[in-house]
């Protein structure tokens, strides 16, 4: 059995009876005597593992560490082994940056696969302008699928790949469908995929596609949806439930290990309707 754990940058593998184990202190916090509480920067690399024998140690009181060396080692490499494919990576060491609004409005950062966002946490890109950047590394035979996308078949956006070119689509409320598509192939290498949303007017805007800096496609789009993306959430990497996208099935999952990252940049005061939030929330409790 193996389990691998991480909060708040503190870490632990447990396998085959064994358990490696590190505390990492937080930035500002009262610390240890190698650490006073003032570099938000420390490495996590510098930090000391414990070694524990669980199956004959439940306690934890004898740490192995130094009568053990290669163990520790091996479990530690097994640790960031499980760390990178479960997605637990990268680490941070200003983990309460994130959960604060005032630094979320900003950018967002997500790798491919992960859960399903809810609609508060997820970016608000309601009636404002924003960019989406999408890092990817082509294959000769092309990449395909879904970037990132948010709603469902009655509503919401999307960024994707078909055909081996970028597209972005806004799905307003089953009723229009406006859509931008790049007018070349993505090139094969690695690249930065780029779209650009620039408001001009109450739920309304004009988007603009590039691969890396080359633009490769622009168009209007004359309505967004103004209140609510659905309940199914914001997706990285795939779609979930109904597709927002017309005639593309879910799951879509983008072409394996293409995809590294997504980032999610707002632009301008976040808009929010407080009226229609509050007949949501009462449609969804």
């Amino acid at each position: 059995m193996t389990q691998c754990y991480e909060m708040l940058g503190s870490r632990a593998l447990y396998h085959d009876g064994w358990k490696a184990v590190v505390f990492h202190q937080l930035p500002g916090l009262p610390g240890t005597p190698s650490y006073d509480g003032t570099d938000p920067n420390i490495s996590f690399d510098a930090e000391q593992w414990e070694l524990y024998h669980v199956e004959k140690d439940l306690a934890e009181t004898n740490d192995l560490a130094s009568q053990h060396p290669e163990k520790l080692k091996e479990m530690i490499a097994l640790w960031w082994d499980l760390a990178d494919k479960q997605q637990i990576l990268p680490l941070n060491n200003q983990p309460g940056k994130f959960g604060d609004k005032r630094y979320r409005q900003e950018r967002y950062e997500y790798r491919p696969g992960i859960g399903a966002i809810p609609p508060l946490v997820a970016p608000n890109l309601r009636n404002r302008s924003f960019d989406i950047l999408a890092e990817v590394t082509v294959p000769a035979s092309g990449i395909e699928g879904a970037i990132i996308a948010q709603g469902s078949s009655a509503g919401g956006y999307a960024v994707y790949v078909k055909d081996k070119r970028l597209h972005y689509v806004h799905n307003f409320l089953d009723l229009y469908y406006f859509s931008v598509s790049a007018e070349v192939d993505v090139p094969v290498g690695v690249h930065t995929l780029r779209v650009e949303f620039k408001s001009t007017g109450r739920f309304k805007g004009e988007v603009s596609l590039y691969y890396d800096d080359l633009p490769v496609g622009s168009g209007a789009i004359p309505a967004t949806v103004p209140v609510f993306f659905g309940v199914f959430g914001m997706t990285v990497g795939y779609l979930r439930g109904s597709s927002v996208i017309r005639g593309v099935e879910s799951p879509f999952t983008f072409t394996d290990s293409a995809l590294q990252r997504v980032i999610v940049e707002p632009a301008g005061r976040s808009w929010r309707n407080p009226e229609g939030d509050d007949r949501v929330a009462m449609a969804t409790q």
